[in-house]
Order: C-alpha cells, then structure tokens, then sequence
C-alpha cells in the first residue's frame, strides 16, 4: 500500500486541478476511497473552502468530518446534491456556511433560460448584460433562500431557507395559473 500511496501522493495535485487521463483519475478516487491518509491529505489541500463536484450523496459523514477537521468554513455544493443528508446536518451542526445545490447550481439554470429567452426574443445581448442579469439572479436566490430562512425560524440554514423559497415560488405559481 505504501508504494500506491507515494503514486497518488504524486498524482493529487493533477487530480486537484483534473488534468489526469481517465485511468489515472479512475485509479486515484479508488485509492482515496480506501485509504484514509491518502483522502486527508487530498482534503487538506483545499482546506477553507469545498466545492464538492462529486455525484449525487458520495460526500457522507465521514468526509464531512474530515472537511471540518481541516478548518473548512464555507462548503458549495457544485454538483446534484454530492452531501449525504448527514453531512449536511453534521456541516450545519459544526457552523460551516452551506450553500446548497438548488442555490448554487441555479446559475447554469438560469444562463440557458437566459439564452433561450435571448433566442425567441431574437436579441444579442452582450456578455456584460448576461453577466449582470445572471448577477442580479443569483443574488435575488440568496436573498430569498436568506430571508425565508430567517422568517421561519432557520436564520443562516441556506440548505432549508432554499427549499422553503423554492416551494413558495412554485406554490405562487400554482396558485396564479388558477391550478389551487
């Protein structure tokens, strides 16, 4: 074991920055699956702040402790739900800042939206307009997911202040099409 861990020690700053050929990138994530010390350091690399980019729930318990562990404060979820919901209430629980999937990957939502509306309106808007109005939406999401949490009694729970906002804006929607 020794021996693949000083090839993955090796290879974990490429990993980091995703510049390994597929059996390189397979045969280091099978390595840190199984190897404790190997996944510290790799975890201790990014030691803030996480942006997990894994599939859906393979950030559980275990890692979360690990991230905490390392002085993370602030954990982006930048894919579908990587947190288990364990990790999620263990974050919470340590006071780590979770910006949760539904927030944080609504800005690769809201640019195709963007695009389309640009399409069928035929317009060409400039970068620095779709800039702003992707800007304008992403903080428009965190000021609701902010101000329902605090409403109802989950003030700085990003994770929960974003379900309720969600369901809010869906459940006006609802209501307006004259379906309630």
């Amino acid at each position: 074991m020794k021996k693949e861990c000083d090839i993955v020690q090796d290879l974990l700053f490429s990993y980091k920055d995703g510049c390994l050929k597929q059996g390189s990138k397979e045969f280091v994530e099978k390595h840190l699956k199984k190897c404790e010390n190997c996944a510290k350091i790799y975890l201790e690399m990014n030691n803030e702040e996480e942006n997990p980019t894994t599939t859906q729930n393979e950030i559980d318990l275990n890692d979360a402790k690990i991230i905490v562990e390392n002085g993370t404060f602030a954990v982006g979820e930048g894919a579908n739900m990587p947190c288990t919901n364990e990790a999620v209430e263990y974050f919470l629980e340590k006071g780590v800042l979770l910006a949760p999937a539904k927030a944080a990957n609504a800005g690769g939502v809201a640019t195709s939206a963007l695009e389309m509306s640009q399409n069928s309106m035929r317009l060409s808007w400039s970068f620095e307009e779709v800039d702003q109005k992707l800007h304008d939406i992403m903080v428009n999401i965190f000021k609701n997911s902010r101000d329902a949490a605090k409403e109802y009694g989950f003030e700085g729970n990003y994770v929960v202040g974003a379900n309720i906002a969600g369901f809010i804006k869906v459940a006006d929607a609802i209501v307006a099409q004259g379906l309630v």
